[in-house]
């Protein structure tokens, strides 16, 4: 699991936190609380594009931009924004995802990619003589390419985190299970 350790300074969650370990052994309900807040909190950096501090993410290179379906990033599939995951132990709560990319994305770096050898497919018109990327189902002609080793840079982008405003309702979430 991609994870992010965060770990929150914050003077009254800590006292409201010990508080509560002093009347209780099983701190499980409170934490699943917690993970289902940033859950929610996770999404809504997805929604809005931007860190939980509230940076926007960097755009999109325009190269890619033009390839993808939407606008907004980290959304092409989904399958990112739906493999988030928290785990409520009987210490703490961890909230990441299984996916291998993740990491790339939370944290940036750069991704090396070997050369290779590709199928390039095109449609031709028969009329006209002239030829156009197509799809496997299309394609009338294909021509096999090498292409070169080459590194892409990957800002980051983190979803993962713990904002003031998710502190403030952190220690909600405490007070109400100290007056429970």
């Amino acid at each position: 699991m991609t994870q992010v350790k965060v770990e929150i300074n914050d003077t009254r969650v800590q006292q409201a936190f010990t508080r509560l370990l002093s009347q209780t052994n099983n701190l499980r309900p409170f934490l699943k609380d917690i993970g289902e807040h940033m859950l929610l909190s996770v999404e809504s950096n997805f929604d809005r594009q931007q860190a939980p501090d509230g940076t926007p993410w960097a755009p999109l290179s325009i190269a890619y931009l033009k390839s993808k379906k939407g606008p907004k990033t980290l959304t092409e599939s989904r399958a990112l924004r739906r493999s988030i995951t928290y785990r409520a132990e009987e210490d703490g709560v961890s909230i990441g995802t299984n996916l291998i990319y993740g990491a790339i994305h939370q944290l940036g770096g750069t991704i090396q990619r070997q050369a290779s050898t590709r199928e390039l497919l095109f449609r031709v018109n028969q009329r006209t003589d002239r030829s156009r990327f197509a799809k496997r189902k299309k394609a009338n002609f294909a021509q096999t390419v090498q292409v070169g080793a080459y590194s892409i840079k990957m800002p980051a982008r983190p979803f993962l985190g713990v904002s003031t405003e998710d502190c403030r309702r952190i220690l909600e979430i405490l007070i109400c299970h100290l007056t429970m």
